[in-house]
């Protein structure tokens, strides 16, 4: 990670990659989010995009909050509210505040314009999609 920060080092995103795959090489989880937060960018690379979303799904299914809510954030680029309101709902209860307060913000857009009104998240349970829901998710984001 210093390589990709340039703390203490120039930045090198080629050795950050090596490092972060010996690393994930290792089984660290959060390694992989890493990597995949630092290729994420490099858009024009299809295989760098392909490899962060293959990383993503590992982190995420490993438990990793915000390798779900970066999900969840991909997810809505692409225009799918509903998945990401999932993914954005099953990091905040792993204790990602960004995904809380994404889903506040989403709660309060449709309690303004309804389209997806409810929606179930990964387990079946409903998601309510209101001010009152908004205001929660504030709440919890702050707390």
């Amino acid at each position: 990670v210093a390589h990709v920060k340039g703390d203490y080092v120039p930045v090198d995103l080629a050795e950050a990659e090596h490092y972060l795959d010996r690393a994930i090489e290792g089984g660290h989880v959060a390694a992989k989010y890493e990597l995949a937060l630092n290729l994420l960018p490099m858009s024009d690379q299809l295989d760098k995009i392909s490899k962060a979303m293959k990383l993503f799904h590992q982190a995420s299914a490993a438990g990793h909050p915000e390798a779900i809510y970066q999900l969840g954030v991909v997810l809505e680029e692409d225009g799918n509210m509903a998945e990401a309101a999932k993914e954005y709902s099953l990091a905040a209860e792993r204790g990602s505040l960004d995904a809380m307060f994404r889903m506040g913000q989403l709660c309060e857009q449709q309690g303004e314009h309804p389209t997806l009104g409810r929606t179930k998240d990964r387990d079946g349970a409903w998601i309510e999609m209101t001010f009152d829901s908004a205001f929660l998710w504030y709440k919890r984001a702050v707390a």
